[in-house]
């Protein structure tokens, strides 16, 4: 994604809300003498979209279903970003009790092998050690 194209992206993006506030407006508050500039707004809206829908090619990137699902129900994407922080950190913490686990399994098995095989333990590590 070129930076140029990000950048006339999030342009036209604040062009489009900028002109979205000013209908709404209109719209709440019509009055047939405005009438002729809320045709004019209208246009750039499409214009915008239109804009919009031409830098869509220089974007790929996927976009997770549920996050629309999120925005179709009105609720922020922050909360879709929260949420999936969240459950990486939650994974992130079960891996490393696991990593943990083994860690300290590898250890006593290390010292119960000493135990019961010390002259295999000593030649097994001086190959793993050669290595």
């Amino acid at each position: 994604m070129g930076d140029v194209h990000r950048k006339a992206l999030e342009e036209d993006l604040l062009k489009l809300i900028d002109i979205l506030r000013l209908c709404i407006v209109k719209v709440e508050n019509f009055n047939p003498r405005t009438q002729e500039t809320f045709y004019k707004e209208i246009n750039d809206l499409i214009t915008y979209f239109n804009n919009i829908d031409r830098l869509r090619e220089h974007f790929n990137f996927p976009i997770p279903l549920q996050l629309l699902k999120y925005i179709d129900q009105g609720i922020n994407p922050e909360v879709y970003k929260k949420q999936c922080v969240d459950l990486c950190l939650a994974n992130n913490q079960k891996i490393k009790g696991k990593i943990d686990s083994i860690a300290l399994f590898r250890n006593i098995l290390e010292e119960e092998i000493q135990k019961t095989f010390p002259e295999q333990l000593a030649e097994y590590k001086k190959i793993k050690n050669s290595c």
